[in-house]
């Protein structure tokens, strides 16, 4: 019984990282009938589907799901391309795109500021409220 139970566990990791084979090359490989490989499969609630090997499936970089493109639409986008990180002055958390603290690590930025208040402050400067928002009344003509 127990080599039963070994052998039900490398079923499914190899059926995990080889989508592309059938039940019956996966049967064939451990030496079970394709009805056998697929009672397994289904009891374990792994899907049975079969991927043509032509598609070429990628594993999503933020939950690890296969996947057409690198990463799946919804929220993985999301936490994909916003990255929650703190204000270095001020200590909340906030959300910025990945390129922009991408590049701006390029540039030699060692910290990151949730607004130009609080790099004004960490400044050290006085005036930081001039910069904040400035009202610009309408030219007349």
């Amino acid at each position: 019984m127990k080599k039963k139970r070994n052998s039900i566990k490398e079923i499914i990791k190899y059926k995990q990282e080889n989508l592309s084979k059938t039940l019956q090359e996966i049967g064939n490989h451990f030496g079970f009938s394709r009805q056998y490989i697929h009672t397994v499969l289904k009891q374990n609630n792994i899907s049975t589907f079969r991927v043509p090997s032509n598609i070429k499936l990628n594993k999503c970089l933020v939950c690890g799901d296969y996947s057409k493109t690198k990463i799946h639409e919804g929220s993985c986008t999301f936490k994909y391309y916003n990255i929650k990180i703190e204000c270095a002055f001020c200590k909340i958390p906030f959300y910025r795109k990945r390129a922009e603290i991408n590049t701006r690590r390029n540039y030699g930025y060692k910290k990151i500021f949730c607004g130009l208040k609080c790099y004004n402050k960490s400044r050290g400067d006085k005036g930081y409220e001039v910069f904040t928002r400035v009202d610009v009344k309408p030219l007349k003509r």
